[in-house]
């Protein structure tokens, strides 16, 4: 069985709200498909499990609907599967988190472009504006503090000083001030927020979210702004699976993620975009 694919997409509806369009959505694609999408599904509260099939293809996967976000994991069916696997041997076709976590980021990014292209109205392309600008909080800003977080703990418990909770949330509550500034108000019980982070339980692992997109933004504009040979050169990353570490691979595509280049980059990408949505406004 191959590897599934996971894309988590964020979003500032609240579970309820993102729950209801996204079953409203379901059922919208459903009736229109003509009969040539046939959608099965079960949900279980906030959770999904569902079976698609289209043109004698059928893909299985699970959706879980969360405050922020939504996590959606995909099975491949066994025919696309194959053709994925020929671009490497068994041995090396799976892929290091890493640059999992590239690939799918660069395509909410070329997707999220895409519908402020094709936006018809304001809101409509404020609301791309908003999940792309989103995206970037989330996965750059917030957890490249996120990973900062993790070092200082780690730091303090390598020299053998005791943590508590309290003192985990003293840490946390400074990193809320330091990366907000002055001029966002921050409660004292707001330091707790680490304590619900289930990445914080699973080892180094957020620091890659910050990382990924910022490659994935490199790789992005590279595709919509840039020439074939770039877009060849992104596609080869992908076909390269897990035939070498992750920093290799992105540099065989162009990307040196030991320079200033990618993070400047993602940094002017957002400020693009926010400049593009207070023109809206």
């Amino acid at each position: 069985m191959s590897q599934p694919i996971v894309v988590s997409l964020p979003h500032r509806l609240g579970k309820a709200e993102a729950l209801q369009r996204l079953q409203a959505s379901l059922n919208d694609a459903q009736l229109s498909s003509g009969g040539l999408f046939l959608f099965k599904n079960q949900w279980s509260g906030d959770h999904l499990d569902f079976r698609a099939s289209m043109l004698g293809q059928t893909t299985t996967g699970t959706i879980d609907v969360a405050e922020d976000h939504v996590r959606l994991e995909v099975q491949l069916p066994w025919l696309l599967s194959m053709l994925a696997n020929k671009a490497q041997p068994y041995e090396l076709s799976n892929y290091p988190t890493f640059v999992a976590e590239v690939a799918s980021t660069n395509h909410e990014l070329l997707l999220a472009n895409m519908m402020v292209e094709r936006a018809k109205t304001k809101d409509d392309k404020l609301f791309y504006l908003g999940t792309i600008m989103e995206n970037y909080r989330g996965t750059f800003f917030r957890q490249s503090m996120f990973a900062e977080f993790q070092l200082a703990v780690n730091d303090l418990a390598t020299k053998g000083e005791g943590l508590s909770g309290e003192k985990m949330s003293a840490i946390y509550l400074d990193l809320l001030k330091r990366y907000h500034g002055p001029n966002v108000r921050m409660e004292n019980d707001y330091g707790s927020e680490w304590s619900a982070v289930p990445h914080f339980y699973f080892g180094f692992y957020v620091w890659q979210y910050a990382t990924s997109i910022t490659a994935a933004n490199f790789f992005a504009q590279k595709v919509m702004h840039g020439t074939p040979a770039d877009r060849d050169r992104y596609l080869s990353v992908l076909r390269a699976g897990g035939s070498d570490y992750g920093y290799n691979l992105l540099k065989m595509g162009g990307l040196d993620m030991a320079t200033a280049e990618p993070y400047r980059l993602i940094v002017d990408s957002f400020s693009k975009v926010l400049d593009q949505a207070e023109a809206l406004i």
